[in-house]
């Protein structure tokens, strides 16, 4: 079977986001499985080789046109595992699978920027009955989404951690033996950063530095951010870029992790904390509740900045008995084989298709 993955605009830039590192990590576990499948990008170096990539050049050009290329590829399948289709897949029969992360394009879309809202909210909205299916990271995601796409079947395909654990780790000089709180996502409103701001100065007393890790997103709160990290009196680092050797150094060296966001699709920095064993301090939402290993501390939305440094300073690391098998149950390897069986399923007679 040839299946091609649209990673065009997800390898446009170095400093990657969840959902772009969802698309590369699959394409990774997919090719394992189905060596004809071939993934078109701007960039290889995110990849573990340049096996059945095609690099292109202009990212918005190469995601617009990306149709017209491989109308003559022979191609049983695309995937469009981090970004919307080209609505010029409008004029293609080529049967289209779309992972949506969350409904945040829908329900919050106001909060986003309007690029993200033409790309995520209404370019979706247009290409989607073209999708022969729609999946989902989890459970939940799926089931928030299909009031939006009524006439799709919307299911689960999984998730996992995108970072590799057993890489080497690099030092961040200036953390060593300090105890910090460590943060990671995209700095935009869900996330609710403004707490963690306040957290930060409640933190402060005890000698203990809050880090922030990602790239800056949309609304004030990048910009208050920013402020806050720069004063010289704040004990708030804000990390914009840095290598997968130095977060994982960043999980494993951290008094604990924090993620106080308002909703999440997913919650990969999370997940990845907790499989490294960190003790977790998050907010009670459905899926922290979902996503959260046992040993995570969930505090209510009210819950004050002091309440929250007080749990964060209380909570301890787990152990490896604890946090192997917690992270056994996120599998790239899975993830791909449930994606093949979904293709496989809809080539079979009397398969549903929404083309």
């Amino acid at each position: 079977m040839r299946v091609i993955f649209d990673l065009t605009l997800a390898t446009r830039k170095p400093e990657i986001t969840g959902i772009e590192r969802y698309g590369i990590n699959l394409f990774e576990a997919f090719r394992k499985i189905c060596p004809a499948s071939t993934a078109y990008v701007i960039s290889t170096s995110f990849f573990s080789s340049d096996d059945n990539l095609v690099l292109c050049r202009n990212p918005l050009m190469s995601w617009l046109t990306l149709p017209l290329k491989i109308a003559t590829g022979g191609y049983d399948a695309a995937v469009f595992p981090s970004m919307p289709a080209s609505p010029l897949f409008t004029l293609s029969r080529l049967p289209l699978y779309r992972i949506i992360h969350d409904d945040f394009p829908w329900t919050r879309g106001q909060e986003m920027p309007i690029m993200g809202r033409l790309l995520f909210k209404d370019v979706e909205r247009a290409i989607s009955s073209r999708y022969r299916a729609i999946l989902a990271p989890t459970g939940y995601s799926a089931g928030k989404l299909r009031p939006i796409f009524p006439s799709h079947d919307v299911s689960e395909i999984g998730n996992a951690p995108a970072l590799p654990f057993d890489g080497e780790m690099t030092e961040i000089a200036e953390l060593r033996d300090r105890a910090f709180v460590l943060s990671v996502g995209t700095v935009e409103p869900r996330k609710n950063y403004e707490k963690i701001i306040t957290v930060a100065a409640a933190l402060r007393p005890h000698n203990v530095v809050s880090v922030v890790v990602g790239r800056s997103g949309w609304g004030d709160i990048a910009n208050d951010l920013d402020r806050a990290s720069n004063d010289p009196s704040s004990n708030i680092r804000w990390m914009k870029d840095i290598s997968d050797s130095q977060l994982r150094w960043l999980y494993t060296h951290c008094r604990s992790f924090l993620s106080l966001s308002h909703d999440e699709g997913f919650n990969m920095p999370l997940v990845e904390a907790g499989s490294l064993g960190c003790s977790i301090v998050a907010s009670d939402i459905a899926i922290h509740r979902t996503v959260s290993p046992p040993w995570g501390q969930l505090v209510s939305p009210g819950a004050s900045a002091d309440e929250i440094a007080a749990e964060i300073m209380t909570a301890s690391r787990a152990t490896e008995s604890a946090y192997l098998p917690y992270r056994a149950r996120y599998s790239w390897d899975f993830i791909a084989a449930n994606l093949l069986s979904k293709i496989q399923a809809h080539r079979k007679p009397g398969a549903r298709s929404n083309v």
